[in-house]
């Protein structure tokens, strides 16, 4: 008997490792959201009272401004010419500041802004 040839093929696998740029689009969007908010506080408020009193005295020459408690006085003199000057308070302006407090209440519109990302996929073959 004659010997037989036999061949047997020979299969061999290998892996490849390897790199690939992948490109990716991402959106970003932005939103505004208005949200009504309530505001309480108190308002420090000051007010001014002008009171005018007549004086009519003679005085030895201008006189300076005074403070009194919360009230400023601004002396108004005038020259009166006689045979000699004298100076004359015609009248002083008062000035007094009352301060207080007040409730305050508002509904205002406030802005929040939320942003949003987003892939979007692209086709790539080489991925």
């Amino acid at each position: 008997m004659a010997e037989e040839k036999v061949t047997i093929p020979i299969v061999e696998e290998t892996a490849k490792v390897g790199k690939s740029t992948r490109t990716t689009t991402v959106r970003v969007s932005t939103k505004v959201e208005h949200d009504q908010q309530h505001l309480e506080d108190s308002l420090a408020v000051e007010e001014v009272e002008v009171e005018r009193v007549p004086a009519g005295q003679w005085v030895d020459g201008p006189l300076p401004v005074r403070q009194e408690g919360d009230t400023t006085i601004f002396p108004v003199v005038e020259e009166v010419a006689v045979v000699q000057k004298r100076f004359r308070l015609v009248e002083e302006v008062r000035i007094t500041k009352h301060a207080r407090t007040q409730p305050f209440e508002e509904d205002t519109d406030v802005r929040r802004m939320r942003i949003a990302v987003e892939r979007i996929p692209q086709n790539n073959p080489s991925a």
